[in-house]
C-alpha cells in the first residue's frame, strides 16, 4: 500500500510529506506516473530521463533513475529548508524531520524538462571525467573538501579568474563548457557530504 504521509497547507497548495526516504521515493514515483495521460501508452519523454547523463567519479557507483530521484528527495529533506549552520545538531541528535515530496517533485520536474531540452548533448559522448578534461583545464577549476571540521566535510569548488586560460577559452566550444558545468553540477548534487552538510 501507499506509505504513510502527512500533508499540510502552504498558501493555497497541499504539501505532501514522507517520514522515510523510501516512502518519499514511492510517493515521488506515483507523482511521476500521475503525469502520464491514462490513454497514453508512454509517459512524457522527459520522465524517461533518456537524455540524463549518468555521472560518477572513480570509486562511485553509476547513477541510476532511483539514485537520481533519491538525490532530489534528500535535497528536499525538511532540515534543508533552514540554514545548516544554525541547525547542525539536528542530524547528530537523530531528530527526524519529514521529506518534502512536493518540493522534490517540483525540482525534479524542472530538472527533467531542462535535461530533455538538451537533446543528446549531455550523453553523446557520455559525460565522463575524461570527456570534460580539456574543458576542466581551460577553466582551471579546483575541487576539494574543507577540513575545518573533520566530522562535517564540505565540498568546495572554486576557480581563480587569473588562472583561467583566456586565450583558449575564446576558441573553446561553448557546448564543451556547458558539458563541464553540467558534469560539475551532478557531482556536487550527488555528493553525500554536500547533501548532509
Amino acid at each position: 500500500g501507499s506509505p504513510t504521509t502527512t500533508s499540510k497547507s502552504s498558501t493555497d497548495s497541499t504539501v505532501v510529506l514522507a517520514s522515510t526516504k523510501q516512502d518519499a521515493l514511492q510517493l515521488l514515483q506515483e507523482m511521476i506516473r500521475a503525469q502520464t495521460p491514462r490513454k497514453s501508452e508512454h509517459r512524457p519523454q522527459k520522465w524517461n530521463f533518456a537524455t540524463t547523463p549518468s555521472v560518477a567519479l572513480e570509486g562511485q557507483e553509476p547513477q541510476t533513475r532511483d539514485t537520481l530521484m533519491l538525490t532530489f528527495i534528500q535535497w528536499a529533506y525538511a532540515d534543508n529548508d533552514n540554514d545548516h549552520d544554525n541547525n547542525d545538531d539536528n542530524h547528530d541528535n537523530n531528530i527526524q524531520k519529514p521529506y518534502n515530496v512536493t518540493k522534490a517533485f517540483q525540482r525534479l520536474e524542472r530538472y527533467a524538462t531542462w535535461m530533455d531540452n538538451t537533446g543528446r548533448d549531455m550523453i553523446d559522448p557520455p559525460l565522463t571525467p575524461e570527456s570534460v578534461e580539456e574543458s576542466w583545464h581551460v577553466w582551471n577549476f579546483r575541487m576539494s573538501y574543507s577540513t575545518t571540521n573533520p566530522h562535517k566535510k564540505r565540498l568546495v569548488v572554486w576557480l581563480d579568474l587569473s588562472k583561467i586560460h583566456s586565450s583558449q577559452l575564446r576558441v573553446h566550444p561553448t557546448l564543451s563548457s556547458l558539458r563541464l558545468f553540467v558534469f560539475l553540477a551532478h557531482i556536487i548534487m550527488m555528493d553525500r557530504s554536500v547533501q548532509q552538510h
